[in-house]
């Protein structure tokens, strides 16, 4: 890895733009502990900020600066996941990544002084580089899809500086982004600058280490335990109600290794 301006987080060491932003985006989603989006039902602080922070300290930006970048990135991925979710969820695919190219793409359009007409090329090219599918969850590569969200959503910006253009309705035009990735096509517009996700709905930061699905299960688990201490053996089976999604996120119900133990909820309840 060779050196450059950027951080990489928790060592003495710095790379590259994009090197720092993948190391930082894997590390940050390593342990799960992490915010969370109603707006996505995904992770977007991991999904943007170091692209944010690696597009800042290369800038050399001032906080200012910096605070701005990230909420423009974290409002582009949630006003399109207003309009297409919980359709793409449902479909199988990982949130973080799938909305989270948008919005690090964006940190970078900053810091290459793109223009209006080269913005909406960048967030094109994003369309055909946005994925991450949940049957990797459970696996180390649900972390990398954080790294990913910011390596490519910087990636697309340099493409575009380039002169590489692409479809401006690229997200919601015809086998655009909305129909590819939900089935459907979009209903309503986007309306950054009126409406902002942020103030609206806030994030959600996590009380535990593993996936969010099991949070409810975990609070209400604990509240009953702080009321009816029990011993194991008084414990026959317990049976948690879980949302939609709930089977779908933690599905390894015998983990073997601490990450495949993140997805499970019978670990996350002992």
């Amino acid at each position: 890895m060779k050196e450059g301006p950027c951080r990489l987080f928790g060592t003495s060491y710095s790379s590259s733009l994009k090197e720092a932003s993948l190391f930082n985006g894997v590390s940050s989603h390593c342990m799960d502990f992490d915010d969370v989006s109603w707006a996505t039902i995904g992770h977007p602080s991991v999904s943007v900020a170091p692209s944010v922070f690696a597009c800042a300290q290369k800038g050399k930006w001032n906080g200012k600066q910096t605070l701005l970048a990230y909420v423009l990135a974290v409002e582009s991925m949630h006003q399109i996941a207003r309009l297409t979710m919980p359709q793409l969820s449902e479909r199988g695919w990982h949130t973080t990544l799938a909305y989270g190219v948008f919005g690090a793409a964006v940190p970078a359009v900053r810091l290459l002084g793109l223009n209006e007409d080269e913005c909406a090329n960048a967030l094109g090219i994003a369309v055909s580089r946005a994925g991450g599918v949940r049957a990797n969850f459970g696996t180390q590569t649900k972390a990398l899809h954080a790294g990913l969200s910011n390596r490519i959503g910087i990636d697309c910006a340099e493409m575009a500086a380039c002169g590489i253009n692409a479809s401006h309705n690229a997200v919601e035009g015809a086998d655009g982004f909305a129909l590819c990735f939900t089935g459907e096509t979009i209903k309503g517009e986007i309306d950054i600058g009126e409406f902002w996700d942020l103030h609206e709905n806030g994030l959600v930061i996590k009380r535990y280490p593993c996936c969010s699905g099991t949070h409810p299960t975990n609070d209400v688990w604990d509240e009953f335990l702080s009321a009816h201490p029990l011993k194991a053996e008084d414990i026959d089976h317990i049976e948690a109600g879980v949302s939609l999604l709930g089977p779908k996120e933690m599905t390894c119900h015998l983990p073997q290794n601490a990450v495949q133990a993140k997805f499970s909820l019978e670990f996350a309840s002992l």
